[in-house]
C-alpha cells in the first residue's frame, strides 16, 4: 500500500531536546502530556501551542513514549479523521462490559459503522441548523437571566457563575432532565468525561463510574417508563420513538449529549471570554461591531477550543500512514488544536484574528464523526457574546496570578475565571 505522508524523520529529530529545558527531550514532554497528575505537563497545560509545534516541526504523525501515535499537522489530522482504517470500537460484546463502559462508552461516539450509522441516524434530525433554531430564543432568555444578577456585582466567576449554567439548562431541558437533577447530571458527565482520558484506569476510579452508572440507569429507567406513558416534547421522548434504540443506547445517548452539550460549551464561552480579555483591541472590535460576533465565535474555536484532541481511534488494520507501520489494535489521537494553529493553513496562525475569513478550523472533528452538538454549541455561544458585547461596561481579569488549568488531556480549559467590571 503507498505511504500516505511525508517521510519518518531521523531518530535525532525525534529526540531532540527543547531550548527551555534542555534536560528533557521532546518525547518526554509528549509522554506527561498524555499523563495525568505528571508535573512535568504543567508549563502544556499552561500553554500546549509550543509543544504542538514542536511536534508538528518534528513528525505530522508523532509517536509516543507508550506507543499512542498523534496527528499534529492539519493535513494529518484531516487524513486520519476521514481514513475508516481508523476505528471507534474497541470494546467487546456488550455483555462482556462492566455496566459503566456500556453506560460511559457504549455510544454513538465509540460506535463504528453499520452501529453508528444507525444511532447517528435516529438522533441526528434533532440537531439540523433548522430544529436548533427553534431553541434561539430559549437561550437568548437564559442568556438575559443568568447575566442580570451579576450586572450588580463588582465581581464574579465567569466560568461557574454563567459559562456553566447556560449550557446545562439547555441541554438539560431539551433532554426533559428536571431542574432539581441537574447537578446530578453534571456529575456524571464529568465521570464521563475522565473515563475517556487516555490512560488506563484504576479500579477506584470504574468502581465509582459503575456506582454513578447504577443511579443512571435508575434515574433514566423511571424516565423512559414515564415517557412510554406519556411522550413529552423533549429529545428523551424523541429517542424511544418506534423503540429504535435500547434503554442503554438511549441513556449512552443523552449522556454523550450532556459532555458535549454541557463540558465542551462551557469551556467554550469560558475561552472565548478570556481571549477577548486578552486581546482588548478584537473585544473593542467587536464591541462597535457586534454582526461580527459568528465569526469572532469561529476564531475563539480554532484559536483556543475546549476539545485538544479527537476521541481515541484504534486501527482496524494493518497499514502504512505518514511514514509509519499501523498494526491492528495501534491507538491514535488526532490534536484538534495542533492542527487548527497549523500556518500551512491558517496565515499567521498564532494570531488571533475575530474577522478571519475563511476559517476551516477542525475544532468539531471531521468526517462521520463530526460533532453532533456543534449547531446548539455556536447557537448557544453567539447567543451569550450577543448578549455581552452590547452591553455597556467591558469585563477584564480580577486579580493578576495566572490560571489554573485542568489537568485533561481531552479538555482544554480552567478550573476558575474571576472577572469584573471595567
Amino acid at each position: 500500500m503507498p505511504r500516505v505522508g511525508p517521510e519518518t524523520p531521523t531518530r535525532e529529530a525525534r529526540t531532540m531536546t527543547t531550548s527551555a529545558t534542555p534536560e528533557i527531550t521532546l518525547q518526554d514532554e509528549v509522554d506527561a502530556f498524555l499523563t495525568p497528575g505528571d508535573p512535568r505537563r504543567a508549563e502544556a497545560r499552561a500553554d500546549p501551542y509550543p509543544l504542538y509545534r514542536r511536534m508538528r516541526e518534528t513528525d505530522e504523525f508523532f509517536r509516543a513514549g507508550n506507543g499512542i501515535h498523534l496527528a499534529v499537522s492539519y493535513a494529518s489530522v484531516n487524513a486520519m479523521l476521514r481514513d475508516h482504517r481508523w476505528g471507534r470500537d474497541p470494546f467487546a460484546p456488550d455483555d462482556e462490559l462492566q455496566l459503566s463502559q456500556r453506560i460511559f462508552m457504549r455510544n454513538v461516539v465509540f460506535r463504528d459503522a453499520p452501529d453508528h450509522t444507525r444511532l447517528r441516524r435516529q438522533v441526528s434530525s434533532s440537531f439540523t441548523p433548522r430544529m436548533i433554531l427553534r431553541w434561539r430564543e430559549q437561550v437568548a432568555a437564559i442568556v438575559v437571566e443568568r447575566f442580570q444578577p451579576l450586572r450588580e456585582v463588582a465581581e464574579f466567576d465567569f466560568l461557574h457563575d454563567f459559562a456553566v449554567h447556560l449550557p446545562v439548562e439547555a441541554i438539560t431541558t431539551m433532554i426533559g432532565v428536571p431542574a432539581d437533577r441537574r447537578q446530578d447530571f453534571i456529575e456524571w458527565a464529568e465521570m464521563m468525561i475522565r473515563i475517556m482520558e487516555p490512560p488506563a484506569h484504576t479500579e477506584d476510579m470504574l468502581a465509582e463510574a459503575d456506582q454513578l452508572a447504577g443511579a443512571i440507569v435508575e434515574f433514566f429507567g423511571a424516565a423512559i417508563e414515564e415517557r412510554r406513558r406519556e411522550p413529552q416534547d423533549d429529545l428523551l421522548s424523541t429517542f424511544l420513538e418506534g423503540d429504535r434504540l435500547s434503554s442503554d443506547e438511549v441513556i449512552s445517548m443523552c449522556l454523550i449529549l450532556m459532555v458535549g452539550g454541557f463540558e465542551t460549551t462551557a469551556n467554550m464561552l469560558n475561552n472565548g471570554m478570556r481571549l477577548l480579555i486578552e486581546h482588548d483591541d478584537q473585544y473593542d472590535m467587536l464591541r462597535a461591531d457586534p454582526e461580527l460576533v459568528p465569526v469572532a465565535v469561529e476564531e475563539f474555536l480554532r484559536y483556543d477550543a475546549p476539545p485538544r484532541a479527537s476521541l481515541m481511534r484504534v486501527a482496524r488494520e494493518s497499514f502504512d500512514f505518514y511514514g509509519h507501520e499501523i498494526h491492528e489494535g495501534d491507538r491514535a489521537f488526532a490534536l484538534l488544536g495542533a492542527a487548527d494553529r497549523d500556518p500551512r493553513t491558517f496565515a499567521e496562525a498564532d494570531t488571533f484574528d475575530i474577522r478571519r475569513d475563511p476559517n476551516p478550523h477542525v475544532a468539531f472533528g471531521l468526517g462521520t464523526h463530526f460533532c453532533m452538538g456543534a449547531h446548539l454549541a455556536r447557537l448557544e455561544v453567539r447567543e451569550a457574546f450577543n448578549h455581552i458585547v452590547r452591553l455597556p461596561t467591558k469585563l477584564e481579569r480580577a486579580g493578576t496570578g495566572p490560571l489554573d488549568w485542568k489537568d485533561s488531556f481531552n479538555i482544554r480549559g480552567a478550573n476558575s475565571m474571576p472577572v469584573r467590571w471595567t
